[in-house]
């Protein structure tokens, strides 16, 4: 018989930039698959300065990522215990927002590959004030999403013309989902990555 039980446990988290009183804009950026915080944050190393700071928690189950056991990554979500995870998620994310002072900020939250899919149903309830949303490179859960919660959000959908995990199909789904809100599709020729010419397009796209 299968039992649970609640436990304490530390998580982290990390910046770029400091948060000082002219400080207006927090990004919110939620790493994918495999990957680290610490690593994943440096992408929006150029977005910092005096009035904008970057969060970037870092998903709690990790794992090793090869035979010799030197590379390590993180996954906010499997098939098991699932919809605790997604709790655990949702509590996790406020929980750092918090710490850090979001309150009164206004956020633009970014989700890569499976960090899509965390932050979608993140927004379902937030406290927060999202006033922008990117969706890169991941699948957008069939479910309801937060999205309505914000009708005046920036919405981004953003892909590589050269992703192997993002196919036509998968786009084409994002679509479906997104039929009902007002969003901007931006396409790059390359892969699953983050070029850093394309996140400064789409940064200097939001409001």
């Amino acid at each position: 018989m299968e039992h649970k039980i609640d436990v304490r446990r530390s998580a982290r988290y990390y910046t770029v930039g400091t948060k000082t009183p002219q400080t207006r804009k927090l990004w919110l950026v939620i790493h994918g698959y495999g990957q680290l915080a610490g690593l994943f944050v440096q992408k929006f190393d150029f977005l910092a300065d005096a009035t904008t700071f970057v969060v970037a928690p870092e998903a709690m189950n990790r794992f090793y990522l090869s035979d010799d056991w030197t590379r390590v990554g993180a996954s906010w979500l499997t098939k098991e215990h699932r919809l605790e995870e997604i709790e655990d998620n949702f509590e996790y994310l406020e929980a750092v927002l918090e710490k850090v002072g979001a309150e009164g900020l206004e956020i633009t939250a970014l989700g890569f590959s499976q960090g899509v899919s965390t932050l979608w149903r993140w927004l379902k309830r937030t406290r927060f004030n999202v006033r922008n949303v990117i969706l890169w490179a991941g699948s957008i859960p069939r479910e309801p999403g937060g999205l309505e919660r914000f009708p005046d959000a920036g919405v981004f959908v953003v892909y590589g013309t050269q992703d192997p995990f993002v196919k036509p199909e998968k786009i084409e789904e994002a679509r479906a989902v997104l039929a009902n809100y007002r969003f901007q599709a931006v396409v790059f020729d390359g892969g699953h990555a983050i070029p850093q010419e394309t996140l400064a397009e789409v940064a200097a796209m939001t409001r």
